[in-house]
């Protein structure tokens, strides 16, 4: 088949039209693999995160499907939140087979079509919004029938004119995330332009450049697909110009073909399988580099973000005491002790090693004289009376919820710094990239004393 193929090229001179063929879909194959590694790397570097707990840009979701305005979709007319289709029609070909003409039914193309909704995905912390539009979407189950003209989807979801030689059915694929489906997003969050509220979505203005994923698929699957995809290019782009090069012999050997076009088409396909490995190596390596330095600086940005809710934490606490000061005066060695306690508030600078010790410490100390604080509390029930003292406790216990996020978050990008500085060929760079092995954030008396609630 090659030697058919390269033949004729090369009989005629055309050795460089030949390696610049064998180049362009070369090129096209490093590149397909190369965005399906890199898509492989990212899902596995990025944590998941909480609906409750999402940060401005790329976040990483799992969740069901929750929607007050679905869509229907035509074929199955159940409520969905996403759904595409293809109706291909059929029409009668002959084709010659062993000297015999037969009959077959070629099923053509004809229309697609899909509809989307916002909706929101749900997890136990809570939900975000989903804006689909501009989203890839891979959806899991599908639909199918085949209609004739008597059937109202026939002219409704494809065009009114026939294809030649049609035998007047269509065959109707639908593929769709329905209602309640559980799925997988991997996408941009921005804020609302019209609610105080986060929108993963793609930002609003610009093309989608960043990956917006939905998928009914979980995040094992598709880390696979992925995986055979970037394998496949890959391999293909290695083994095509070996088969060039195994198809210019076989044809120099069974035509008469001149020793210039031969020798000229030897050297320029052994560039080709030198440089194809190179190339992917290099690709390889880069991917692997530039990961570890994303993992770095999210990490970075995870413990920033611990950073904010520590310090707005760390401002609550004298305002509290001044309210509790006024109903409980002479409760001076706890109010004191809290005091204390935040001077003493956790001063961070760079994750792991001492600086995390140092703010575990700062926050168990922080914990264990809120915990006293309220205590006092109990001991004054006209202070729940007080409409100041109410707001502070909703805002210190919305802190605290944010706080148990973040460090969830900043642990889970630990973990998956650690995973990948300890494994080959991960350990390799890891150096180059000053990414290094952290430590997981533990609160002692953050997680034995939960923030007291009304109503707990």
């Amino acid at each position: 088949m090659i030697a058919f193929v390269s033949g004729p090229i090369l009989t005629t001179g055309g050795e460089w039209l030949l390696m610049g063929i064998v180049l362009l879909v070369m090129v096209s194959s490093i590149a397909g693999g190369y965005k399906s590694f890199k898509r492989k790397r990212l899902l596995e570097n990025i944590p998941t995160s909480k609906a409750a707990g999402v940060t401005m840009g790329l976040n990483e979701l799992k969740g069901r499907v929750r929607c007050d305005n679905p869509e229907i979709a035509p074929l199955s007319g159940k409520p969905v939140v996403y759904y595409e289709y293809e109706v291909k029609e059929g029409s009668e070909v002959v084709r010659e087979r062993n000297g015999r003409r037969v009959r077959e039914t070629n099923w053509e193309q004809v229309s697609t079509g899909r509809g989307r909704a916002a909706f929101r995905l749900v997890d136990e912390t809570g939900d975000v919004l989903i804006q689909p539009y501009g989203a890839e979407v891979i959806c899991r189950g599908q639909a199918q029938r085949t209609v004739d003209q008597l059937d109202p989807l026939y002219y409704e979801l494809g065009p009114k004119r026939a294809v030649s030689g049609s035998i007047g059915k269509r065959a109707i694929v639908e593929r769709s995330i329905r209602q309640g489906e559980s799925v997988y997003v991997m996408g941009p969050v921005e804020a609302h332009t019209e609610r105080p509220e986060p929108v993963v979505q793609v930002p609003w203005g610009r093309e989608a450049g960043e990956l917006f994923l939905i998928s009914a698929l979980g995040e094992r699957e598709l880390i696979k697909r992925y995986n055979r995809a970037a394998t496949k290019s890959f391999f293909g782009a290695i083994v095509l110009p070996l088969l060039v090069l195994w198809g210019i012999v076989e044809f120099w050997y069974a035509e008469n073909l001149s020793q210039t076009t031969f020798d000229t088409a030897i050297v320029l396909t052994a560039a080709v399988i030198v440089l194809v490995p190179l190339i992917i190596a290099f690709l390889y390596l880069q991917s692997l580099y530039n990961g570890l330095v994303e993992l770095r600086n999210r990490v970075h940005r995870a413990w920033a973000m611990l950073d904010v809710e520590f310090k707005r934490r760390h401002d609550l606490i004298p305002r509290l005491v001044r309210i509790v000061e006024t109903a409980a005066s002479h409760e001076k060695e706890v109010l004191k002790a809290v005091v204390n306690a935040r001077m003493e508030g956790p001063s961070t600078s760079d994750p792991g090693g001492e600086d995390a010790r140092r703010l575990a410490r700062a926050v168990d100390s922080q914990t264990e004289a809120l915990d006293k604080l309220f205590a006092v509390t109990e001991r004054y029930p006209t202070l729940k009376t007080e409409p100041l003292f109410t707001k502070l406790m909703e805002q210190l216990v919305a802190c605290e919820d944010q706080i148990a996020l973040a460090r969830g978050f900043y642990n889970d990008s630990v973990e998956c710094v650690n995973n990948r500085v300890s494994t080959f060929p991960d350990m390799l760079l890891a150096p180059l990239a000053k990414t290094k092995k952290e430590d997981l954030l533990s609160f002692a008396e953050f997680e034995k004393k939960p923030l007291h609630r009304d109503g707990d």
